[in-house]
C-alpha cells in the first residue's frame, strides 16, 4: 500500500480508556522549586541504525503500592505485568531503556536510569522493573528529563513512555519541562494508572506539547491495552510497513503461481478473497508440524515466501492483527506445493481531505474499530475494539470483511462514519471535519511568567455553565475547534483576563488579549543594610473586589497583580517585626518599587543558673504577648520598641525591661540567683 503505511493494531486500546487532548497549567510562579533550575535537555550521539528509541519511564512512589480498582494486585504489579507481555510482541531491532523514580530513597532526587537506550531484551527490561519498590515522592517532571537525555538523536523516532499514578508533587513545572521535550523532537505517551481527578489537568500539556498520547487506564485490562498502544504507536516505523494494493505476480495466473520446476517446498500465499490475486504484502506465517505442540518450523513476516521443508502434513496460520485464516497442507516430496489461504478481507483507504481554507490541523489520529451495533456511538463515546490505527492524513489496513467505524482526531477535533468492507474489495472512505483556528497571544510579556491560555465552552450541567476543553503554555496558543462560541481565559500569575470568541468553520480567529494590571517588585532593609534573610510578604485587596490572598517568602519579589488597591505587609523574622504599605496599581504602568523600612532589632536572651528548664515570654506595652518559646537560650527579632522579658523555671519567675533600638544586636541576661 502507499505512503500512510499499514497498521494491524488489534486490541491496541481497551474502550473504557479516554485520550486526553488538553493542556495543563504550569507550577504557580509563587511556588518553591524542589530543585534547581535546569539545564536544557542534550541528548545522546546518534549511534547505530536509526531505529525508534524508547525510555520507559516508571513510576516507583509510594502510591504505586496501592491496589488497583478492584483488584487485588498493586498498581506496581499490574504495570509490570502488562508491560511484560507487550515487550513480547515489539520487535527486537526496537531500542528501548528504563528509568524509574521514588524507587530508592522516595526523595526529589531519586531518580535512575535503570537501562541504556539499547535493543530491545525483553527478558532482562521485565527483571530490571521486578526491583522497582514503590518508596516516596514521585519527581516525575525532572524525571522526564533525565530520561529524555538517555535517548539518541540522529534522525530517529525518539519516545518516552510514562507510566504513573500521581501527578509530580516535587513543585517543578512540567509544562516548561515538555516545551523542552518539544524542543528536541521527543514524543511523550503518558498512561495513568487511576488518576485522581484533579490531577488530570496537571498532565495534558505533556502530552499535548509533545504531539503524544494521553492513556486514563482504571483496570488492569485497560493499563495493559495502553501500555501496548503506546509502544505500537513508538515503534510504528518498524511496526507500521508500508502496505500495497492486492496485485497478481507478474506474468501468472492468481490461482497457479507457482511452477512446477520450482524447488520442492512450501509455498504460502494469502489472497483477500476467492479468486483474487495473491497479497504482495509481507504478512506474519506459522508453519508447524500436523499435531498438537508441535514446534514451529517457521514464523515470520514474509511476502509470499517459499519454507522448504520435508515431505508430510502441516499446519498453515496466518496471523497478522485482526487478520486470521488457517489450512492443513500436504506437502510432496519432490515437487512444489502451493498453500493458499483466503482471508475474506478488503483494503479500506482512509483520507481526510485538506481543508477548503487552508487550515493546516494539528497531528491525526485515525482509527478503525469493529461496529458492534447498527447504531455508531457518540463522538465522546468509546467506539469499539480497536481493529486498525495509523497517524496522518492518509493511509490504507487490510481488514476483515464486516462494518467499522472510522473515527477522526485531530486536536479538540473528532469526526467519524461508518463503512462496510465486502471480502475483496478495494473501498475508499473520506471523513471530513468542520474545522476552525482558534490563535492567541499575550500582549504584554512580563520576566519570569509565562501565559498560559484556557479554553472554555458553554455547558449548562457543568459548574458555572462552563466546561474547560484545552489549555496550553505556549506564548503564541493555536487550538484547532469545532465551529461555535468559546471563552478564552489568559492567566499571567495571579491575574487573569477572559474574552468571548467566535470561531466561524474554515476560519482562523486571532486574538491578543492584554492583562489589567501591572508588576510591583518588594525590596526590605534595615537602615541602608538590604535584608535578603527571614522576611515574608502577604498582599491583600482592600478595594473591595474579591481576590486571593498572596503569600511571598522571597527576599526580593516581583508580582504581577491585577488594577486596584491593595495592602502589603513585610514582615521580618517570625514575631512582631512588620511594616505596611498601601499600594495602588494601575493598568500597564511601568514596574513599581516598593521599599519596607523595617525598625526592628534582635536580641539573645539568657538565662543565668536556673533551676530547671526555662520557659520564655516577651510581652509589648500593652501587656499583650507577641512571642514565648522553651528554648535554651533563644534568639529572634522584634519591633523597635520597649518589651517586658520573663523567664520562668520551675517556681521560679524573673522579669526584666528591654529597650530595643533599631539595628541593636544584644543579649539580655536573666539571673535566676
Amino acid at each position: 500500500m502507499r505512503a500512510g503505511g499499514r497498521a494491524f493494531c488489534a486490541g491496541l486500546v481497551a474502550m473504557a480508556l479516554a485520550v486526553c487532548w488538553a493542556w495543563a497549567v504550569p507550577a504557580s510562579a509563587q511556588q518553591p522549586q524542589a530543585l534547581p533550575p535546569q539545564q536544557q535537555i542534550t541528548l545522546l550521539p546518534a549511534q547505530g541504525p536509526d531505529t525508534p528509541a524508547v525510555q520507559l519511564v516508571f513510576d516507583g512512589s509510594g502510591s504505586m503500592a496501592a491496589p488497583l480498582a478492584a483488584t487485588r494486585l498493586p498498581k506496581v504489579g499490574v504495570a509490570r505485568e502488562a508491560l511484560a507481555r507487550t515487550l513480547q510482541r515489539m520487535p527486537p531491532s526496537l531500542r528501548v531503556g528504563l528509568t524509574a523514580f521514588g524507587h530508592r530513597r522516595g526523595d526529589c532526587g531519586d531518580i535512575e536510569v535503570v537501562r541504556p537506550t539499547e535493543p530491545l531484551d525483553a527478558a532482562r527490561l521485565s527483571q530490571a522493573t521486578e526491583k522497582i519498590t514503590p518508596r516516596g515522592r514521585g519527581p516525575l517532571t525532572q524525571a522526564l528529563r533525565v530520561a529524555a537525555r538517555a535517548l539518541p538523536a540522529g534522525n530517529t523516532q525518539r519516545t518516552l513512555i510514562l507510566v504513573y499514578d500521581d501527578a509530580d508533587n516535587c513543585m517543578l513545572d512540567l509544562c516548561a519541562a515538555a516545551a523542552e521535550l518539544a524542543r528536541v523532537k521527543v514524543v511523550v505517551h503518558a498512561v495513568g494508572l487511576a488518576l485522581k481527578p484533579e490531577d488530570r489537568p496537571k498532565m495534558m500539556c505533556l502530552t499535548q506539547l509533545t504531539k503524544g498520547r494521553s492513556y486514563l487506564a482504571n483496570t488492569a485490562e485497560e493499563v495493559g491495552a495502553a501500555i501496548d498502544d503506546a509502544f505500537k504507536l513508538a515503534a510504528a516505523e518498524v511496526l507500521q510497513k508500508p502496505a500495497a494494493p492486492a496485485r497478481p505476480l507478474a506474468g501468472q495466473d492468481a490461482g497457479a503461481d507457482v511452477p512446477e520446476t520450482a524447488p520442492p517446498g512450501l509455498y504460502l500465499r494469502a489472497r483477500l478473497a476467492d479468486k483474487t490475486a495473491p497479497l504482495a504484502e509481507a504478512l506474519h506465517w506459522i508453519v508447524s508440524p500436523e499435531g498438537e505442540g508441535r514446534i514451529p518450523v517457521f514464523e515470520g513476516r514474509a511476502i509470499n515466501p517459499h519454507v522448504p521443508v520435508r515431505a508430510g502434513r502441516y499446519r498453515v496460520e496466518l496471523r497478522d492483527g485482526p487478520l486470521t485464516a488457517q489450512s492443513t497442507v500436504t506437502v510432496a516430496a519432490d515437487k512444489p506445493t502451493l498453500a493458499s489461504l483466503t482471508l475474506g478481507a478488503g483494503v479500506l483507504r482512509v483520507r481526510i481531505p485538506a481543508q477548503k481554507s487552508g487550515l493546516n490541523l494539528p497531528r491525526v489520529l485515525v482509527t478503525v474499530s469493529k461496529l458492534a451495533g447498527e447504531t455508531p456511538p457518540a463522538l465522546t463515546s468509546p467506539p469499539g475494539e480497536v481493529a486498525g490505527a495509523f497517524q496522518g492524513s492518509e493511509g490504507n489496513l487490510l481488514l476483515p470483511a464486516g462494518r467499522y467505524l472510522v473515527r477522526v482526531e485531530a486536536g479538540l477535533l473528532r469526526a467519524q462514519r461508518v463503512v462496510s468492507i465486502a471480502a475483496g474489495a478495494d473501498q475508499g472512505a473520506e471523513v471530513l471535519f468542520d474545522a476552525g483556528v482558534l490563535q492567541l497571544a499575550a500582549a504584554t510579556a512580563f520576566p519570569g511568567l509565562s501565559p498560559v491560555f484556557i479554553l472554555l465552552e458553554d455547558d449548562p450541567d457543568a459548574p458555572k455553565g462552563r466546561r474547560e476543553v484545552a489549555r496550553s503554555a505556549d506564548r503564541n496558543a493555536e487550538f484547532a475547534v469545532t465551529p461555535g462560541t468559546y471563552t478564552v481565559v489568559m492567566r499571567l500569575g495571579d491575574v487573569e483576563t477572559r474574552e468571548r470568541v467566535q470561531v466561524a468553520g474554515g476560519d482562523v480567529a486571532r486574538r491578543t488579549l492584554a492583562v489589567a494590571g501591572a508588576q510591583v517588585s518588594l525590596a526590605s532593609r534595615l537602615g541602608p543594610q538590604a535584608l535578603d534573610d527571614n522576611i515574608t510578604y502577604r498582599i491583600d485587596r482592600v478595594d473591595g473586589v474579591q481576590a486571593d490572598v498572596i503569600m511571598l517568602s522571597r527576599p526580593q519579589p516581583t508580582v504581577l497583580l491585577a488594577a486596584g488597591r491593595y495592602r502589603i505587609e513585610g514582615r521580618y523574622g517570625a514575631a512582631n517585626a512588620r511594616v505596611v504599605r498601601e499600594v495602588e496599581v494601575k493598568p500597564g504602568a511601568p514596574l513599581q518599587q516598593v521599599t519596607f523600612d523595617q525598625q526592628a532589632g534582635d536580641v539573645r536572651l539568657r538565662a543565668v543558673n536556673p533551676p530547671g528548664e526555662v520557659f520564655w515570654e516577651v510581652r509589648d506595652q500593652t501587656g499583650q504577648a507577641i512571642w514565648s518559646s522553651g528554648q535554651p537560650e533563644p534568639e529572634l527579632t522584634l519591633q523597635a520598641g520597649r518589651y517586658t522579658v520573663r523567664a520562668q523555671a520551675r517556681d521560679k519567675r524573673v522579669e526584666a525591661v528591654l529597650d530595643l533600638r533599631t539595628g541593636d544586636k544584644r543579649t539580655t541576661n536573666m539571673s535566676f540567683e
